[in-house]
Protein backbone atom coordinates (compact mmCIF):
# COMPACT_ATOMS: atom_id res chain seq x y z
CA UNK A 1 0.00 0.00 0.00
CA UNK A 2 2.60 2.54 0.76
CA UNK A 3 4.47 1.37 -2.02
CA UNK A 4 1.66 2.40 -4.21
CA UNK A 5 0.89 5.69 -2.78
CA UNK A 6 4.54 6.57 -3.22
CA UNK A 7 4.19 6.03 -6.64
CA UNK A 8 1.28 8.17 -6.86
CA UNK A 9 3.09 10.98 -5.50
CA UNK A 10 5.88 10.52 -7.68
CA UNK A 11 3.83 10.18 -10.73
CA UNK A 12 2.01 13.09 -9.70
CA UNK A 13 5.10 15.92 -9.09
CA UNK A 14 6.16 14.13 -12.33
CA UNK A 15 3.03 15.48 -13.90
CA UNK A 16 3.27 18.82 -12.09
CA UNK A 17 6.91 19.46 -13.07
CA UNK A 18 5.55 18.51 -16.80
CA UNK A 19 3.08 21.03 -16.81
CA UNK A 20 5.27 23.63 -15.96
CA UNK A 21 7.92 23.03 -18.59
CA UNK A 22 8.38 25.79 -20.87
CA UNK A 23 9.93 24.48 -24.16
CA UNK A 24 11.46 27.10 -26.52
CA UNK A 25 12.65 26.34 -30.66
CA UNK A 26 15.06 28.76 -30.85
CA UNK A 27 17.33 29.80 -27.71
CA UNK A 28 19.78 31.00 -29.23
CA UNK A 29 17.82 33.94 -30.15
CA UNK A 30 15.97 34.09 -27.47
CA UNK A 31 19.58 34.61 -25.36
CA UNK A 32 20.70 37.29 -27.39
CA UNK A 33 17.87 39.93 -25.75
CA UNK A 34 18.07 41.53 -22.33
CA UNK A 35 17.40 38.84 -19.98
CA UNK A 36 13.12 40.23 -18.85
CA UNK A 37 11.98 36.52 -18.56
CA UNK A 38 13.62 33.50 -17.42
CA UNK A 39 14.20 31.64 -21.01
CA UNK A 40 15.28 35.17 -22.46
CA UNK A 41 18.44 34.35 -19.46
CA UNK A 42 19.75 30.54 -20.39
CA UNK A 43 21.96 30.58 -23.13
CA UNK A 44 21.36 28.86 -26.47
CA UNK A 45 23.35 26.20 -26.31
CA UNK A 46 21.73 24.58 -23.54
CA UNK A 47 21.66 21.20 -23.76
CA UNK A 48 18.49 21.02 -21.15
CA UNK A 49 16.62 23.35 -19.79
CA UNK A 50 13.82 22.74 -16.95
CA UNK A 51 11.48 25.89 -16.68
CA UNK A 52 9.43 27.19 -13.95
CA UNK A 53 7.72 30.34 -15.39
CA UNK A 54 6.17 31.44 -12.13
CA UNK A 55 7.70 30.30 -9.02
CA UNK A 56 4.26 31.33 -7.47
CA UNK A 57 2.12 29.65 -9.72
CA UNK A 58 4.18 26.46 -9.21
CA UNK A 59 4.14 26.71 -5.84
CA UNK A 60 0.37 26.66 -5.58
CA UNK A 61 -0.35 23.78 -8.19
CA UNK A 62 2.15 21.69 -5.84
CA UNK A 63 0.24 22.58 -2.52
CA UNK A 64 -3.05 21.56 -4.23
CA UNK A 65 -1.28 18.23 -5.38
CA UNK A 66 -0.16 17.48 -1.59
CA UNK A 67 -3.42 18.27 -0.24
CA UNK A 68 -5.09 15.88 -2.50
CA UNK A 69 -2.53 13.38 -1.97
CA UNK A 70 -3.15 14.45 2.03
CA UNK A 71 0.56 14.32 2.20
CA UNK A 72 2.23 15.63 5.97
CA UNK A 73 3.97 17.65 4.57
CA UNK A 74 4.20 19.48 0.79
CA UNK A 75 7.42 20.06 -0.71
CA UNK A 76 8.07 23.87 -2.58
CA UNK A 77 10.22 26.14 -3.79
CA UNK A 78 9.52 28.36 -0.19
CA UNK A 79 10.54 25.25 1.44
CA UNK A 80 13.56 24.86 -0.19
CA UNK A 81 14.39 28.21 -0.14
CA UNK A 82 13.96 28.38 3.62
CA UNK A 83 16.48 25.18 3.95
CA UNK A 84 19.23 26.90 2.35
CA UNK A 85 18.67 30.40 3.97
CA UNK A 86 17.31 32.58 0.72
CA UNK A 87 14.33 34.69 2.18
CA UNK A 88 15.43 37.89 0.95
CA UNK A 89 15.55 39.25 -2.55
CA UNK A 90 13.61 36.22 -4.38
CA UNK A 91 11.23 37.28 -6.44
CA UNK A 92 8.48 34.55 -5.86
CA UNK A 93 6.46 36.16 -8.97
CA UNK A 94 9.51 35.44 -11.65
CA UNK A 95 10.28 32.69 -13.18
CA UNK A 96 13.38 29.99 -12.58
CA UNK A 97 15.31 27.36 -14.47
CA UNK A 98 18.11 25.33 -14.69
CA UNK A 99 20.06 24.21 -17.31
CA UNK A 100 22.65 22.19 -18.48
CA UNK A 101 25.27 23.73 -20.02
CA UNK A 102 27.66 22.06 -22.56
CA UNK A 103 31.43 20.63 -21.63
CA UNK A 104 33.50 18.38 -23.65
CA UNK A 105 34.07 15.94 -21.45
CA UNK A 106 30.32 13.85 -19.95
CA UNK A 107 32.51 13.40 -16.27
CA UNK A 108 31.87 17.29 -16.02
CA UNK A 109 28.51 17.46 -16.30
CA UNK A 110 27.89 18.14 -12.95
CA UNK A 111 30.04 20.92 -12.65
CA UNK A 112 27.85 22.42 -15.65
CA UNK A 113 24.37 22.65 -14.32
CA UNK A 114 23.29 26.62 -13.91
CA UNK A 115 20.34 27.60 -11.93
CA UNK A 116 18.77 30.87 -12.82
CA UNK A 117 17.09 32.42 -9.72
CA UNK A 118 14.83 34.87 -10.13
CA UNK A 119 15.73 38.35 -7.94
CA UNK A 120 13.97 41.23 -6.47
CA UNK A 121 17.14 42.41 -5.42
CA UNK A 122 20.35 40.61 -6.21
CA UNK A 123 22.73 42.19 -3.46
CA UNK A 124 19.88 41.21 -1.13
CA UNK A 125 19.67 37.73 -2.40
CA UNK A 126 23.12 36.80 -2.19
CA UNK A 127 24.55 38.88 0.74
CA UNK A 128 22.01 36.45 3.27
CA UNK A 129 24.66 33.77 1.92
CA UNK A 130 27.48 35.14 3.80
CA UNK A 131 29.25 35.56 -0.20
CA UNK A 132 32.66 36.06 -1.27
CA UNK A 133 32.96 38.43 -3.49
CA UNK A 134 36.27 37.63 -6.69
CA UNK A 135 37.62 40.74 -8.14
CA UNK A 136 35.23 40.26 -11.15
CA UNK A 137 31.70 40.17 -8.98
CA UNK A 138 31.12 37.19 -9.28
CA UNK A 139 30.18 35.58 -5.30
CA UNK A 140 31.37 32.61 -4.08
CA UNK A 141 29.01 31.11 -1.44
CA UNK A 142 28.53 27.57 1.16
CA UNK A 143 25.31 26.18 0.69
CA UNK A 144 24.99 23.24 3.06
CA UNK A 145 28.84 22.60 2.98
CA UNK A 146 28.87 23.21 -1.17
CA UNK A 147 30.66 25.71 -2.95
CA UNK A 148 28.73 27.62 -5.13
CA UNK A 149 29.58 30.44 -7.26
CA UNK A 150 26.70 33.27 -8.12
CA UNK A 151 26.63 36.17 -10.41
CA UNK A 152 23.85 38.52 -11.28
CA UNK A 153 22.56 38.74 -15.02
CA UNK A 154 20.23 40.98 -15.26
CA UNK A 155 16.84 40.20 -12.88
CA UNK A 156 18.61 36.74 -12.16
CA UNK A 157 21.33 35.01 -9.93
Amino acid sequence: MESSRCNAVCLSLAMVFSSSLAFCQDLGAASKRSPQDVLSAVPGDAWAVLCIPSVKRFDERLTALGQQLQLPMTPSIGLARMMVGIMAGFDDNGGLAVAVLPVGNMAEVGGSVVGFLPTTDYNALVGQLSPEIGDDGTATVNIQGQKHYVAQFGKFA
